[in-house]
This record gives C-alpha cells, sequence and structure tokens, in this order.
C-alpha cells in the first residue's frame, strides 16, 4: 500500500480479501469496485511514527465499530461493518453491491 509509506508506516503486511463491493455510477463519479482487505494491527509505536500528508489531510483517528454509523455515510459505514464482520467468517470474502450483501447466484 503507498499509503503506508507516505504516512510515515513500514509496508504493512496485507491480509485477506475480507470484502469486495460494487459501486455504480452515480454522477459525477463512475462506477467502481472497492476491496477490503484485512491490515491487521497497529502496535502503539507504528500509531506514534504515522506523519499525515498536510496538503491532503489534517487529522486521524481510530473509532469503535459502534461509532462508524455515526462518522460516514452509509454506503461506507455498511463496507465497514461487513469488512468486521468478515474478519471472522471462513465464508469470506464477501460480495457487497453498495455495501449491502448481494445476492450471488450460481449456474
Amino acid at each position: 500500500m503507498s499509503c503506508g509509506r507516505s504516512w510515515g508506516l513500514e509496508e504493512p503486511a496485507i491480509g485477506r480479501l475480507l470484502c469486495v463491493d460494487w459501486v455504480p455510477p452515480a454522477s459525477p463519479w463512475g462506477g467502481a469496485l472497492s476491496f477490503v482487505f484485512d491490515g491487521g494491527r497497529l502496535t502503539d509505536a507504528e500509531i506514534a511514527r504515522i506523519r499525515l500528508p498536510a496538503a491532503e489531510l489534517r487529522t486521524f483517528e481510530f473509532i469503535a465499530p459502534s461509532a462508524v454509523d455515526d462518522r460516514l455515510i452509509p454506503r461506507l459505514a455498511r463496507r465497514v461493518h461487513a469488512g468486521l464482520h468478515a474478519v471472522d467468517d471462513p465464508a469470506a470474502p464477501v460480495y457487497l453491491e453498495s455495501g449491502f450483501a448481494a445476492v450471488v447466484r450460481t449456474a
């Protein structure tokens, strides 16, 4: 991940894929696929080394899963919740559409 280096962190070991979220086009943006991976946990020392690019970000914070709905738009909150549930789900990754669990049809 390039964000790790730009924040002053070592390149993290990326864990398994947790979810894939299809987001349909909505003006002014086109459609997108968002991939959520298990990024593990940061140590206190790693958190202390975080330096944000001033031109892009002003601050960061860690929030409890119970606060996600209050801090993110609904589509992103659904994606975060799905990713958190998928951490303990051996059937992951899960497929989402705008953060909602998608119906997967098999042939």
